[in-house]
């Protein structure tokens, strides 16, 4: 395992020493921490800078050890997030040896291949904030992975069903491609635009508030069916997203940091609204659709599938749990 960070907030370079103090803004609050080791350039094959060797979870390189999970004393703080129907689950700060992202939900799990077709992807951000920055607005680059299968988990997980929770950390500095959003995560073919499930990040409005998308399939197109706008400003820190689908209750809610957002698209799933799939294989795409063009300029450093509606309590309770950290237990 190997991690490669560069410490920045807010598009600024931060010092190797940096004093213990609170970053905030929005409602998103996160913290730096003293003595903490920078690299610079990528991991995994990127350009640039030296690949320091550090374990998940803020130990190792100097910086302050993770916090205490809910399984006790030695526990990862991620003991603490709720795995009621939890299909996949990345933790968006380390590539495994092999240099892909290991899924560390239930098994047998989904890896995720980085996908830089010629761009840019690093590992940026401070400890408990580290993950994947896509620099180029509308290119190609992309972590993606292919269900082979819809008969075994975790897309098995996925098909019949009419509900569904997208968790992630993300920030977004710039989003879309002349009026087209650009994709946060994607479930759909190799060629398809909006897939079978999409959440997207659109332009500001004349207010400063960015559009967010989120998109279904309905026999046989897309139907939008989520649109939220939030301040620029909040999005552009590492904020937690959730997106929780009921079709059957005609719920499609979106949550920043375990806040409600209002969802100001009037339809919805019909009632009766299933999952379906009979394309041999289809992908699971984090910062574009699978065909590419749709990167948003940002990054995302947490991403998690469930098969189920997460209770607004749920939501809530991971919420408060990336907002101390969202790095991974190490492996």
């Amino acid at each position: 395992m190997v991690r490669n960070v560069s410490w920045r907030w807010m598009g600024w370079a931060l010092s190797p020493i940096v004093p213990l103090v609170a970053l905030t803004g929005g409602s998103c609050v996160f913290f730096s921490y003293e003595d903490v080791v920078p690299g610079t350039g990528g991991a995994s094959g990127s350009a640039g800078g030296s690949v320091e060797p550090c374990g998940q979870g803020g130990g190792g390189c100097g910086v302050a050890p993770p916090e205490e999970g809910c399984a006790g004393p030695g526990s990862h703080i991620s003991t603490c997030l709720i795995d009621d129907g939890l299909i996949a689950r990345y933790f968006l700060d380390a590539y495994a040896s092999d240099g892909r992202l290991v899924d560390s939900g239930p098994e047998p799990g989904l890896s995720l291949d980085v996908v830089r077709d010629g761009e840019k992807l690093t590992l940026e951000g401070e400890a408990g904030r580290v993950g994947i920055h896509w620099s180029t607005l509308g290119g190609n680059a992309r972590v993606e992975g292919a269900f082979l299968s819809t008969s075994t988990p975790p897309s098995k997980l996925l098909v019949s069903k009419a509900e569904l929770t997208l968790e992630a950390v993300v920030s977004v500095t710039a989003a879309a491609v002349e009026g087209v959003p650009s994709r946060i995560l994607y479930v759909g073919t190799g060629t398809g635009e909006l897939g079978k499930y999409s959440l997207s990040a659109g332009d500001p409005d004349a207010m400063g508030n960015r559009e967010l998308q989120f998109h279904v399939f309905v026999g046989s197109q897309a139907q939008f069916v989520g649109q939220w706008f939030i301040p620029a400003e909040e999005i552009e820190r590492p904020c937690v997203l959730h997106v929780v689908l009921n079709a059957a209750d005609g719920v499609v809610d979106l949550y920043v940091n375990g806040d409600a957002r209002t969802n100001v698209m009037q339809a919805r799933p019909p009632a009766d609204y299933v999952f379906t799939w009979a394309e041999p294989t289809w992908y699971l795409v984090l910062g574009n659709r699978r065909s590419g063009g749709r990167a948003f300029r940002g990054s995302i450093q947490y991403a998690a599938v469930y098969g189920t509606p997460l209770t607004p309590e749920q939501v809530k309770a991971n919420a408060a749990t990336l907002a101390k950290s969202d790095d991974g237990p190490g492996m």
